[in-house]
């Protein structure tokens, strides 16, 4: 039994489905049917698919139903060539959602998508996790040792390309051999601070290629913006979120990023789940307010075309359709928004440069132009045209992962096209691209760095001393510095409320006036927020705790518990070693980089 939702779609359409001439323009803009030639794989037989369900002619029980809707990448290339205007994306949507309800997902991957989308997108604290996980397996380069040895082949080619999107979504600088390093100290220490065990939030302090604040910040302002961070972007692409705050800063724009929002629906919508995406659309609209003037950015082409969808998502829906037009009329891509700005003047990279419009951006949003000219902006950028730079790259949020094939198909033809230009960095307007294209690059062999548009203008305003002081954030030294001082502190304070005949340690008193003078010492040390300082004290007090832990196992005797004793000098020996081990780390990283 068909529902209600699908033949409303159609009969909304219905105009513009009967107005349609077979003019076949729709055929050749499809990347489906251009690698299989198959009618029923382009966007006028899937219609015709969608109309004999619609009717009662076709069971919405068909595999050929669902087989062919399934293959679509849903780019929606077709709605900019169509004459009659039709707005093929809405109607896929539904039909998906037809084919959900009418057929489940079955077997392992159903059941793993259903899981993710019900049980684990929804939930900020599980996707938190999630992604918590993932970026230790990346930056620890677990993806691209199961890559590279083939280990992940093994498996299957989807679980091995699954391992090359993750290693793919690596910060530049990640990827990049540690600058003038040579050794493996230099290269562990460049990976140390560079790792994602801090929450995202917090992690950016980490990475030594901050840029600072923006000189002109709070000069000439423009007004105050809202960022859409995103789950995949927040998760996975953090470094482009702070490079749209530092950008969107440099030009005098104030910007927030709402904490209470969520995941935008995209996978959710394009999975079928209609349901499931009006949910995280009613959170987003509650989270960034109902102020009409503000602005709403994105960075990322999947999401802002699904925001900007919200109106037409939630409109038969009472309390929310009216709210839903307002924000979804907010929505403008970082680029776009520099479009009304004077974007500052910059300096260029030495690298060869390219662009692949995102689909999304280019037909969902209408702001892949933006993103070029935001691009351009860069003086004396040394670029080069892509050739079927509005073709699809095959990605499609999760389409890469569940039709792999037809997947690969698409890319092939989109790599292809990036190795006849020769250049070394692709820059594309949605993570999901940056993924998809790089993964096939290590794949195939091709030395590519693929970016966002916002990271080269961001590093090219750092080149040109738009940003303030460089400043690097907290590095290793301090932050450990900041979180051992303060135990030092309470560690001496809980001793003395201990009664000495109760210490389980020789000469307590005096060990807890050692703990208080040196955790003082510690957070003076880190108020004078220098590197030197900090490499030294955890030097100086790791080699104190080894030969205080060393003296205690060999010379003096236990007091009460021969078991607590060693342990806690055991315990001090590895305190003692780490201190001294990310001391010497960073001691030789500071030397290296002043060479």
């Amino acid at each position: 039994m068909v529902t209600t939702q699908l033949q409303n779609t159609l009969a909304a359409e219905e105009q513009k489905l009967l107005a349609c001439i077979h003019c076949g323009l729709c055929l050749e803009a499809c990347p489906t049917y251009v690698v299989t030639g198959d009618e029923n794989d382009g966007p006028r037989g899937r219609l015709y698919l969608m109309r004999a369900v619609g009717e009662g002619r076709l069971s919405n029980q068909s595999a050929s139903f669902k087989n062919h809707i399934d293959r679509c990448l849903g780019c929606r290339a077709c709605e900019q060539v169509c004459p009659a205007g039709v707005q093929y994306g809405q109607l896929l949507e539904v039909a998906r959602a037809e084919i959900v309800k009418a057929q489940p997902p079955a077997g392992i991957t159903g059941a793993l998508l259903n899981f993710a989308l019900r049980h684990v997108w929804p939930k900020p604290a599980r996707l938190r996790l999630f992604f918590a996980t993932s970026r230790v397996m990346r930056d620890l380069g677990v993806g691209r040792l199961l890559v590279r040895s083939r280990i992940a082949r093994l498996f299957s080619k989807r679980f091995e390309f699954a391992f090359a999107l993750l290693d793919s979504s690596r910060p530049s600088e990640m990827r990049s051999v540690p600058p003038r390093g040579s050794g493996w100290v230099q290269s562990l220490y460049f990976k140390l601070t560079r790792t994602s065990f801090a929450p995202t939030r917090y992690r950016a302090v980490l990475l030594t290629s901050s840029h600072g604040v923006p000189a002109n910040q709070t000069a000439d302002p423009r007004g105050s913006v809202l960022l859409f961070s995103g789950c995949v972007g927040e998760g996975l692409f953090a470094h482009v979120n702070r490079a749209t705050e530092r950008v969107l800063g440099a030009n005098g724009f104030d910007v927030s990023t709402p904490q209470s929002q969520v995941c935008c629906g995209a996978l959710h919508a394009h999975a079928g789940d209609l349901e499931g995406a009006r949910k995280l659309a009613r959170q987003n609209i509650a989270a960034f307010g109902s102020e009409r003037s503000i602005p709403i950015i994105t960075n990322a082409g999947g999401c802002g075309a699904m925001l900007i969808s919200y109106s037409h998502l939630l409109a038969d829906d009472e309390q929310f359709a009216e709210t839903a037009e307002r924000f979804s009329n907010r929505i403008k891509d970082v680029a776009q928004q520099l479009d009304n700005a004077k974007i500052e003047p910059s300096a260029a990279t030495t690298e060869l440069v390219t662009y692949d419009a995102s689909c999304h951006l280019l037909y969902g949003q209408r702001a892949a132009d933006s993103s070029l000219r935001m691009l351009r902006s860069i003086d004396d950028l040394n670029f080069v045209e892509l050739k079927g730079a509005e073709r699809c790259c095959g990605a499609a949020g999760i389409y890469n992962l569940l039709q792999p094939e037809l997947s690969g198909r698409v890319l092939r033809e989109k790599l292809t096209a990036i190795a006849e230009t020769g250049a070394s960095v692709l820059t594309t307007g949605n993570a999901g691209c940056q993924m998809q294209i790089g993964a096939g690059a290590c794949l195939a062999g091709i030395k590519l760095n693929t970016r966002h548009p916002v990271e080269l203008l961001d590093e090219s305003y750092a080149r040109a001393g738009i940003y303030s002081e460089r400043r690097s954030g907290m590095s290793l030294n301090r932050i450990t510095l900041a979180v051992f001082a303060p135990i030092l502190i309470v560690a001496g304070i809980a001793g003395f409320l201990v009664p000495p005949e109760q210490s389980l340690t020789s000469g307590a008193p005096a060990y807890n006036v050692f703990h208080l003078i040196f955790g003082a010492l510690g957070l003076l040390v880190l108020g004078l927020k220098r590197e030197r300082a900090a490499i030294g004290f955890n030097i100086g007090f790791g080699l104190i705790d080894l030969y205080q832990a060393f003296a205690s196992f060999i010379a003096l005797p236990p007091k009460q518990s021969f078991l607590w004793t060693r342990a806690d000098d055991v315990l001090h020996i590895i305190i003692g070693l780490a201190l001294v081990m990310i001391g010497a780390f960073g001691m030789v990283n500071r030397k290296q980089q002043t060479k």
